[in-house]
């Protein structure tokens, strides 16, 4: 029966709110299951000391390990079969899209050649009809000098853009093989 708080003494009260009983509980809990740990710990280490014991290295697997084997080793070789063609499929996307990018660099290159070609004609050809004199020897050879100018500019250019591309396509084959080759390794490594 618990009486009211005013008529408790100090010794009374004390008790009644005190943490002890549940601080008593808590710790027999906790010493409960540290020794059923303990004990389970001990057992797991008696089992694996009495398998290591009683298994010796020249006993053939039983059939049911030599079925896990197979079946991973199955396993491992699909796996490994499927991350090749995904592989192969991802590169040659990637192949692809380098072959399309250097398709486009390619075209707009010869537009810019062509615009650029365009627009110096229309220059000289301005030139001729907006001074009426007849064409001299300076004004020729300044022409050429320009046609010939633009016609280096263009072949830089051109082969700039082809060595780009060469060294693009050279740098993704590479990436490609590597792949491959580090794909190989961890799958043959998997199996072991």
């Amino acid at each position: 029966m618990v009486k009211n708080e005013a008529e408790m003494n100090w010794d009374a009260l004390r008790e009644h709110y005190s943490l002890q009983p549940l601080h008593l509980k808590h710790a027999s809990e906790c010493t409960a299951l540290q020794l059923k740990q303990e004990g389970e710990w001990a057992a797991i280490q008696q089992k694996h000391a009495l398998h290591e014991e009683t298994t010796e290295p020249s006993t053939p697997p039983s059939p049911s390990a030599t079925t896990r084997h197979a079946f991973e080793a199955a396993a491992n070789a699909k796996l490994w079969e499927f991350k090749t063609k995904a592989l192969a499929q991802q590169h040659a996307h990637e192949l692809a899209a380098l072959g399309e990018k250097q398709a486009f660099a390619t075209l707009a290159l010869a537009e810019k050649e062509a615009f650029e070609t365009a627009a110096l004609a229309e220059k000289h050809t301005r030139e001729r009809s907006g001074s009426g004199a007849p064409v001299n020897g300076a004004r020729q050879l300044q022409r050429s000098q320009e046609v010939e100018a633009l016609r280096k500019q263009q072949l830089d250019e051109r082969l700039a853009l082809e060595l780009r591309q060469k060294t693009e396509l050279e740098a993704a084959t590479e990436a490609v093989w590597i792949e491959h080759a580090v794909e190989d390794f961890l799958c043959k490594d998997a199996a072991m």
